[in-house]
């Protein structure tokens, strides 16, 4: 509870007139996410299994009139069950725009066109290579701290085409998150 009156708190204070701030026209915003994830789970007979997920995703979005940007994002990924590794790399090209809500609370809703290659490998497994291609939207809800700010919101990934090495093609899937990202702004 104190968490969130210090973040309101925070958030109403005053911003300095005049001054460059977040979204203008000819401002950058680096920002971006590093997650970590464990997940134990029993398989019945066949025992109990750990699945660990390592992920990297920075951004760099460029607003070329106020509050409209365009934007690109890198991913690299690594998961690892046993002996089963998981390795991802991609690129998104997007655009933003962020409408103020408050003197230091703005939502910034993105669409992203997103390209990812995977690969499978392992001792027991065969190697198998994916390629998909995701529209990805956002709804973060940015709170601002003179040129930081944290993220928080819905990410919507919807797959459009996969190639699969081992299934072919495969068919479109919806996947929903809640994301928390920092970020920042340079004028």
């Amino acid at each position: 509870m104190l968490q969130t009156v210090l973040l309101l708190t925070l958030a109403a204070a005053p911003t300095p007139q005049g001054k460059v701030r977040f979204g203008d026209a000819g401002t950058w915003s680096p920002s971006g996410s590093l997650s970590f994830s464990h997940q134990r789970y029993d398989a019945g007979g066949a025992g109990t299994f750990a699945r660990n997920e390592l992920v990297l995703a920075p951004r760099l979005d460029y607003f070329v009139v106020d509050n409209l940007s365009v934007g690109v994002g890198l991913l690299a990924s690594v998961e690892w069950r046993g002996d089963l590794k998981n390795n991802a790399v991609g690129m998104s090209l997007g655009a933003g725009y962020n409408l103020w809500i408050a003197k230091r609370v703005s939502l910034d809703p993105q669409l992203d066109l997103a390209f990812v290659h995977t690969w499978t490998s392992g001792e027991n497994y065969d190697a198998i290579s994916q390629q998909t291609l995701n529209l990805v939207a956002r709804l973060p809800l940015l709170v601002h701290f003179d040129h930081l700010y944290l993220g928080m919101g819905p990410t919507v990934r919807q797959r459009l085409f996969t190639r699969d090495d081992f299934l072919g093609a495969t068919y479109p899937t919806t996947n929903v998150r809640f994301s928390m990202f920092v970020g920042g702004w340079i004028d």
